[in-house]
C-alpha cells in the first residue's frame, strides 16, 4: 500500500517540537515519524508532497487573496533544514499552484490498481 504524506505538516510539527534542539534531533525525529507512519498504516511505500514557499500563483490565493493572511507566527527554526531533508532524503515533491494536500487528493484519485491512503494528523 502507498502512503501519501502531507509533508507540510511534518515540517511544522517536527519544527516546532525541536525549536531549541540541534538539527540532528530534528532529523532523527523526522526519520522516527516517517517510520511510525509507515508502521501504523501498513504502507510499504510512500509519496510526500510539500507546498512551494509563498507561491503567488497558488490557486487558493487567486480565489481569495487574503488566504492565510492572518498567519503571522514565525516559521520553525529548522523550517528550511527539514524541507531540504524531505526533498533530498525522502524525495518529497514540491508542488506549485496548489497545496500539498491538494496534490495528495489528486494523486489518490489517479491510483488505479495500487491501493493508497492519505496520511494527515487532522
Amino acid at each position: 500500500m502507498l502512503a501519501l504524506i502531507d509533508s507540510d505538516l511534518l515540517v511544522y510539527r517536527i519544527g516546532f517540537t525541536t525549536q531549541e534542539s540541534d538539527e540532528w534531533i530534528a532529523k532523527a525525529r523526522l526519520r522516527e515519524t516517517v517510520n511510525l507512519i509507515l508502521a501504523a498504516t501498513g504502507a510499504t511505500s510512500y509519496k510526500m508532497y510539500l507546498t512551494a514557499d509563498s507561491d503567488p500563483t497558488a490557486f487558493r490565493r487567486q480565489v481569495y487573496p487574503e488566504y492565510k493572511a492572518n498567519r503571522v507566527a514565525p516559521r520553525p527554526v529548522h523550517y528550511h533544514f527539514i524541507r531540504k531533508l524531505l526533498v533530498d532524503e525522502y524525495d518529497a515533491e514540491i508542488v506549485s499552484g496548489i497545496e500539498a494536500d491538494d496534490a495528495l487528493g489528486i494523486h489518490q484519485t489517479s491510483l488505479r490498481k495500487e491501493k493508497g491512503l492519505i496520511w494527515t494528523p487532522y
